[in-house]
């Protein structure tokens, strides 16, 4: 059987504040396993849910906040940095469709699959899984849950934090933090159910 499109693909999707940042870290040290320099790459979201999701400021603010300043020229591999260069440029390439994803893996030498941990996978449609599939070799999904209570709080504090708002907590009843919880980009990544149907239903006999 011929290569196809993505070749072997291992896509960690999430729950959202369920481990998933240490079980990266765990697993980027496997040697059968290749990551871009970006963790999470959300190239199915954009694909499948959001088309402004990787848009040309969002990646060049990534660029510019994350890749390009993030070594020091006393102590860098010169190397390395000219992969990680090639990298961003790959990223900031056009237009964003399966070949621009599949190129951000051009650097994979043995390792047998290409690893993308974009939590935000776990909110594609049901319809989009045996598309991903079927552009390859051998697909495989992971999907980590962690008990809902604690998920929503350890989410809400991270949300809270994140815009500036953690003092909201010193304060909020019952009724603002169950208000709180049920917003949608919230309360989507709380519905494991919906995300294990959605493979379950569509998703490819291996997956």
């Amino acid at each position: 059987m011929s290569e196809r499109l993505f070749s072997n693909l291992f896509l960690s999707i999430g729950a959202m504040k369920a481990g998933t940042t240490w079980l990266y870290a765990v697993l980027s040290r496997h040697p059968a396993l290749h990551f871009a320099m970006e963790k999470e790459l959300h190239y199915f979201y954009h694909r499948y849910v959001n088309p402004k999701q990787l848009s040309e400021a969002y990646r060049l603010r990534e660029a510019k906040n994350r890749y390009l300043f993030r070594f020091d020229p006393e102590k860098a591999n010169i190397d390395a940095v000219r992969g990680n260069v090639q990298w961003v440029a790959q990223y900031l390439s056009r237009p964003v469709d399966d070949y621009w994803y599949r190129n951000l893996f051009q650097m994979r030498d043995h390792q047998k699959y290409a690893c993308d941990f974009s939590n935000l996978n776990a909110q594609l449609p049901k319809e989009a899984w045996p598309q991903i599939a079927g552009k390859c070799d051998q697909l495989r999904v992971l999907y980590t849950m962690r008990d809902p209570v604690a998920r929503l709080w350890s989410h809400t504090k991270f949300h809270l934090q994140l815009t500036g708002h953690l003092d909201k907590l010193d304060t909020w009843g019952p009724a603002e933090f169950g208000e709180f919880i049920r917003r949608r980009h919230i309360w989507v990544n709380a519905e494991y159910g919906r995300v294990l149907r959605n493979l379950k239903g569509a998703a490819a006999r291996d997956v």
